[in-house]
């Protein structure tokens, strides 16, 4: 009997004190190219120039020189944030790698930044020429980011 109690009790400390572990899961997303861009401020092509992470750990930070841009006019560099890795839906960008990336205005230690994550259409750009190629023929859209800002200030 003390051994069944104690049993339990190590079960229920166990399940107490677990982490919780959630996948990334992108039930839905991504969509297709067209729904991807609308849902997007920034759609763009850049390669990675430098990786970091933020001081929690959590989001990975990539600077990212941008090359073409289909929406949003990111400027010639865009710190870009994810998650820390692609369990936590993160893209495991890495320093000279090209990538489309279709992502979110937001903010990072007090700057503009762009979100984006694996269930968007952030691409490595040798696996992308089907979407650039539909890229080509949607017409170029400035993203909402200015007008959102002015009705905040």
């Amino acid at each position: 009997m003390a051994r069944k109690l104690m049993s339990l009790l190590l079960i229920a400390i166990t399940t107490l004190f677990a982490a919780q572990s959630v996948a990334c899961s992108c039930v839905g997303r991504p969509g297709t190219i067209a729904e991807e861009y609308q849902l997007s401020d920034k759609v763009f092509l850049g390669t990675v120039q430098s990786v970091g992470f933020t001081a929690n750990g959590y989001q990975r930070l990539a600077v990212i020189q941008v090359e073409q841009s289909w929406k949003g006019y990111p400027g010639a560099l865009v710190l870009v944030v994810t998650e820390v890795n692609s369990a936590a839906c993160g893209v495991e960008f890495l320093p000279g790698q090209s990538w489309v990336v279709f992502g979110t205005d937001t903010m990072y230690d007090g700057g503009e930044a762009v979100y984006t994550h694996i269930c968007t259409l952030a691409v490595q750009e040798e696996y992308a020429g089907a979407i650039m190629a539909e890229l080509q023929v949607i017409p170029v859209q400035q993203s909402a980011w200015g007008r959102l800002k002015a009705s905040y200030r």
